[in-house]
């Protein structure tokens, strides 16, 4: 790489770190999100392990755990997981979806995929117990990763 290309790689590098990335939060969930998505581990690994599992996760589960860990990876590794039912809602359960990919000498990149379903909720009205309808809410959260 000669000069020209270092010296705007490194104020480009800048300009990101200073102007865009100010606004970004790294796994900041709140409220019930935080609750649901961080109580819920998408490894079995991590989840009978205590749910302590931050340094020494590999292969698809990296970007959950930590975002970094995506560099341990060689080639292409995907991972899934289900769980459910959720503690008590009977109906809920948990997806997973994670690829991570080594793009040769640029880095690596991983996208994931969290999805909560909550379970089907019975919708009543003012008069009574009699069922109006059903709706199934769903939440979901895509994280995209470069290390």
């Amino acid at each position: 790489m000669n000069k020209v290309n270092r010296y705007s790689l490194r104020i480009l590098t800048l300009f990101l770190l200073v102007f865009v990335t100010r606004e970004l939060y790294a796994q900041d969930y709140q409220e019930a999100l935080g609750f649901f998505f961080l109580q819920r581990q998408p490894s079995a690994k991590a989840e009978a392990m205590g749910q302590g599992l931050v340094a020494s996760e590999s292969g698809g589960f990296a970007s959950f755990y930590n975002p970094a860990g995506i560099t341990l990876n060689k080639g292409l590794k995907v991972s899934l997981s289900q769980n459910g039912p959720a503690y008590l809602a009977r109906d809920a359960n948990y997806k997973f979806v994670g690829v991570t990919y080594q793009l040769a000498s640029f880095g690596y990149v991983g996208l994931s995929m969290y999805r909560y379903n909550w379970g089907e909720f019975v919708i009543t009205g003012p008069d009574g117990p009699d069922p109006l309808g059903s709706y199934n809410p769903t939440t979901t959260i895509f994280s995209l990763t470069y290390a």
